[in-house]
């Protein structure tokens, strides 16, 4: 990550704390800045900065959908939209938007 003062393995230990405890609360927080010897308000950018993390209770079951320009142009919001009509019937499961994930190279077109 390039924020300074954040070591790299802040993404991977709030990952592993999320799945065991459903989101980042401010304990959970406090104490992996603690524990890392960082201040608080660092992992909390990070905590709350990243789609794939959440500091609220959400739905167990998420299924993003990235909205950065390259999948937008090959449908992505159709996909969403879609899902979104669909997924009435799956209780527990959300659909959220992200930002780039990074495999713009994946995206494809309809056609």
């Amino acid at each position: 990550m390039s924020t300074p003062g954040i070591q790299k393995p802040v993404l991977e230990i709030l990952q592993t704390l999320q799945t065991q405890r459903g989101h980042l609360d401010a304990k959970t927080i406090t104490d992996v800045a603690r524990s890392l010897h960082l201040p608080a308000h660092q992992i909390y950018g990070v905590a709350s900065f990243y789609s794939m993390l959440s500091v609220e209770p959400r739905h167990t079951k998420v299924l993003r959908m990235c909205d950065g320009p390259v999948c937008w142009l090959c449908g992505s919001d159709k996909v969403r939209q879609a899902l979104n009509a669909s997924s009435h019937g799956h209780p527990g499961w959300a659909i959220e938007r992200t930002s780039c994930l990074g495999l713009c190279d994946r995206a494809r077109l309809p056609w």
